[in-house]
């Protein structure tokens, strides 16, 4: 499936975000600094599957 530029800064701009938690996370994964990273790499992963859902709904170049 093709998919314009603007999917793809938005999906890139979230992924850093992701790996950043994850990163943190594995750094320290028994902490409260820890846990609270991992819950909001999974936060991010939902918030960015609403945010490309809503582009494809919208973007006539990606539809």
């Amino acid at each position: 499936m093709h998919h314009c530029h603007r999917f793809r800064s938005i999906q890139t701009a979230f992924e850093r975000d992701i790996t950043g938690y994850e990163s943190r996370a594995d750094r320290a994964p028994a902490s409260p600094l820890g846990r609270t990273c991992r819950t909001s790499a999974q936060t991010t992963r939902h918030a960015m599957a609403r945010a490309l859902n809503r582009h494809l709904r919208r973007c006539r170049e990606c539809g």
